[in-house]
């Protein structure tokens, strides 16, 4: 597989019918851009917006400006985002995968709102939403309570924030009937994962994935665009191994060291323990404050930056680390630890089916208009 694959693998497999609709049907463009409230698409029944499509762009630039340097040797100019590399364009490209995310969330925040987890899922919901959270911040800083994270949350920091939580409440509610396990079948999906649940106690095993993003001779601005590049191929990393079941975990590790450059991406599995931990203390300190916070947690991955090395790590834990025993009874706390990770996978498998049959209307003229400059 070459780097586009990889790109192919974190975007999803579309099924969708997908139409192009003459933008007349809806609105009427002279010529002009469109303002950040024009529709471009709908997903289902969910209008998506220029401002939408535009946020989703920038979330996605860096990692489109690094697969067309690694695939095609592209250099960045004011050329980049209209030239063509065999056949695909950048900005098209770009606006191709910034569409196929929202997808998804649309998909995932219709559905919470069909479970009446939320109120409505258009971008004036969601605003108001996030405005209603930073009043909540607000609030609590003014009596002295404490928050997590920023004190104030922009528009892209609450997306991630509120589409994680709504996620999780998501997962939930469909473990109640879409999702509910038999016992049969968490039976049988213990069978075949118990030998990565349940290790040496206060053991964490983990795969480590690092990127580097040390050049000593780059100017700042190359600097930071390197190190942005850094961090969106490590979370593409940490996307293709929560898409994917644990048993594929070799498959994409290959994948992952063959198509990004190997002297910037490394893959190891490590463990850590009592005779280790101080290792980790000594060279990597954010790491090691991680791995002590994930020490009872459950099937996880998770993202740090560890300046000490110049590098982004990405950390898949073997899931929460219990004792070793000879008897097959499992304790309550066991037993929820199976369901998760179970309702983790099935959750993953049922959001993606959604998504590859979503029908996605296209407004062409619109669409085509949204530039990334």
């Amino acid at each position: 597989m070459n780097l586009k694959i990889i790109m192919r693998m974190k975007r999803f497999t579309f099924v969708a019918i997908i139409l192009i609709i003459a933008s007349s049907t809806y609105f009427a463009i002279s010529g002009h851009t469109p303002s950040e409230n024009t529709y471009v698409a709908k997903v289902n029944e969910s209008w998506i917006t220029v401002h939408e499509l535009q946020r989703e762009m920038q979330q996605q630039r860096a990692m489109v400006i690094h697969y067309f340097q690694s695939t095609y040797g592209a250099l960045y100019n004011k050329d980049f985002w209209k030239a063509d590399y065999e056949g695909e364009n950048p900005e098209q490209f770009l606006k191709q995968l910034a569409m196929e995310e929202i997808t998804q969330i649309k998909v995932e925040m219709d559905l919470a709102q069909n479970k009446g987890l939320i109120r409505g899922s258009s971008h004036d919901d969601l605003m108001h939403e996030m405005e209603m959270e930073n009043q909540h911040r607000r609030e609590a800083l003014a009596s002295n309570q404490p928050i997590y994270g920023p004190k104030q949350l922009d528009e892209i920091s609450f997306m991630n924030y509120f589409t994680s939580r709504v996620r999780n409440r998501l997962k939930e509610a469909l473990s109640l009937n879409e999702l509910k396990p038999t016992d049969k079948e968490l039976e049988e999906y213990y069978k075949e994962v118990q030998g990565q649940l349940f290790v040496r106690e206060n053991t964490i095993k983990f795969d480590k994935i690092s990127v580097s993003y040390k050049h000593t001779d780059l100017d700042l601005n190359q600097t930071q665009l390197h190190k942005q590049t850094a961090k969106k191929v490590i979370e593409v990393a940490q996307s293709l191994l929560e898409q994917r079941d644990k048993s594929e975990m070799s498959e994409i590790i290959k994948v992952l060291q063959n198509k990004f450059n190997s002297t910037i991406l490394h893959h190891t599995i490590e463990e850590f323990n009592p005779q280790t931990a101080s290792t980790y203390f000594k060279s990597q300190p954010a790491l090691y404050a991680e791995l002590q916070n994930h020490l009872n947690a459950e099937l996880t991955s998770f993202i740090i930056d560890e300046p000490a090395l110049s590098q982004y790590v990405l950390i898949r834990t073997f899931g929460e680390q219990l004792s070793e025993r000879i008897t097959n009874k499992l304790t309550a706390k066991e037993q929820n630890l199976i369901r998760q990770s179970y309702l983790n996978q099935a959750y993953a498998r049922y959001i993606l089916k959604l998504t590859s049959h979503a029908q996605i209307d296209i407004l062409s003229e619109a669409y085509h208009r949204v530039s990334i400059d």
